[in-house]
Order: structure tokens, then C-alpha cells, then sequence
């Protein structure tokens, strides 16, 4: 959030003051599952997100609101791979997905890539050209300097990028 104010997982939700550790509270209401992993991120004290990994059918984001934590979570086809979560504010999360596709005759997956948006009260699927540019090989992280600044990595033969600008991906 700030230089002397950082969340890290590990077992429990945590905040660094500068000096110390101590137990972020309340704590976030965690499902309870073996070899747990999460990803916390956030754009100021009273917008932290939790994205929790090692499920099969459920993506739980659990969202602090300065006052109680909301379960935020998308609801995707058993065997979607995601990335972490990219946050520019309350109402602005982006979240790329690779949907799981039938098999090919020759028995391989095809996923198919797709990006949503939290917008402040949902998650939608945001139109982009991903399929011409991923071609299955997969989606990276996100990076961006404001909500009309936004880049995803994007794998294929060639690796690159696409940027939000507000407006539409190119």
C-alpha cells in the first residue's frame, strides 16, 4: 500500500508498520484447504484483495472493505487457469482467464483466453483480440501505471504485450 505499510500471505494475512509484522485483523475468512496459496493486493487500506490458488472449482476473491470482507469471486469452468489479479482501485480489477476448451482429436487442450473486469459490482468479460494473439500459448501477468494504463504479456511464437487504454485492448 505504501513503504511502510505492505500485506504479504503466508498462513495468515500480514501487514508490515516498517519496524514489525503483526496479523492483519480481522482476518479474512480463508476456505480451508490443503497447501493453501494466495495473492493479496491492494490500492489502499480499505481496498484489499485476496485471490486464494489451489482449488479446482472455485476461485475465492475475498475483498476488504475498511469496514468487512466480501466474497468478490468469478464464477469459472472447473479446470480455468488465471492469473493474479491487477487493481487500480475499488472499482477496477482485471483478471485473465485461459478457459478450459474439449479435447482434440489428438487428445491436447486448446484453452481459450479471455479477459474480465470488476467494475465496482460484477465481473465481465471485456472484449479483446487475445485469441489471434495468444493462439493457446497463454496470458501473463498484468502491469499498469492507472486504469487507463494497463498491459497483460501475452505468449505465443512471439511474445508481447496488449495495453488498455481506457477504452479498448490493442
Amino acid at each position: 500500500i505504501a513503504r511502510n505499510d505492505v500485506l504479504a500471505f503466508g498462513g495468515q494475512l500480514s501487514r508490515w508498520d516498517g519496524a514489525t509484522w503483526s496479523a492483519f485483523s480481522p482476518q479474512p475468512p480463508f476456505q480451508n484447504v490443503p497447501a493453501f496459496q494466495g495473492v493479496v493486493t491492494a490500492s489502499s487500506d480499505d481496498d484489499i484483495w485476496l485471490q486464494q490458488f489451489g482449488f479446482v472449482d472455485s476461485f475465492p476473491v475475498t475483498r476488504w472493505t475498511g469496514a468487512t470482507w466480501l466474497d468478490v469471486s468469478p464464477t469459472f469452468p472447473s479446470g480455468t487457469r488465471w492469473t493474479p489479479i491487477w487493481l487500480a482501485g475499488p472499482n477496477d480489477a482485471w483478471l485473465a482467464v485461459q478457459l478450459p476448451t474439449p479435447v482434440t482429436p489428438d487428445l491436447s487442450e486448446i484453452p481459450q483466453p479471455a479477459l474480465y473486469h470488476w467494475t465496482g459490482s460484477a465481473w465481465t468479460q471485456t472484449p479483446s483480440h487475445l485469441d489471434s494473439v495468444v493462439g493457446g500459448a497463454g496470458v501473463g501477468p498484468f502491469w499498469g501505471s492507472s486504469p487507463n494504463d494497463v498491459w497483460l504479456s501475452v505468449g505465443s511464437a512471439t511474445p508481447g504485450f496488449i495495453h488498455w487504454n481506457g477504452q479498448a485492448w490493442t
